[in-house]
């Protein structure tokens, strides 16, 4: 929903596409309920005009597929989806991101929102929206990977292995 120009599927990616839609299907349709609200909030996120809304529902769907408990939420989502993105990504960057994004949601899921000060300055609603295009563009391959790469591993055992490669 960000890009304008249409994406055509080549002959060699059928195949592949083929066998993420079977992955994704088997996932969708288990019991894994963390990878169906990330795929759920994911969607809602394209949906949704206001830049709070937006930011909350993909983080949402981080947290659903990389959080289990409740303790230093922040600085383990961060350093999860980092480390599961180390080969696409620059790590620091994606743990940058995320924390920046946490924080922000924080302050919209605890009511604060954005101030009127904040509405009308342009720069920050456009920094806003940059980090938004990167967050959807990290959950979206964070999901692709997931169906590609782990759509056999419970959300307990990804987060495990992930960080166990931190340790």
């Amino acid at each position: 929903y960000y890009y304008e120009i249409p994406y055509i599927i080549s002959r060699g990616e059928v195949f592949l596409l083929r066998t993420m839609w079977e992955n994704y299907m088997s996932l969708f349709n288990s019991k894994n309920n963390g990878f169906q609200t990330a795929v759920r909030r994911f969607y809602f996120s394209s949906q949704r005009f206001d830049i709070e809304d937006k930011v909350i529902d993909i983080m949402i769907a981080f947290e659903a597929l990389f959080l289990s408990d409740n303790a230093e939420l922040s600085f383990k989502l961060s350093l999860r989806v980092a480390r599961f993105l180390s080969k696409e990504y620059e790590s620091s960057k994606v743990y940058d991101i995320l924390k920046k994004a946490y924080n922000l949601r924080s302050r919209f899921v605890h009511g604060e929102g954005l101030t009127p000060a904040e509405k009308q300055n342009k720069l920050k609603h456009k920094e806003i929206k940059v980090l938004i295009k990167d967050l959807s563009s990290i959950l979206q391959l964070s999901i692709r990977k997931y169906v590609r790469d782990f759509y056999k591993v419970s959300k307990s055992d990804l987060i495990k292995s992930i960080d166990d490669r931190i340790i």
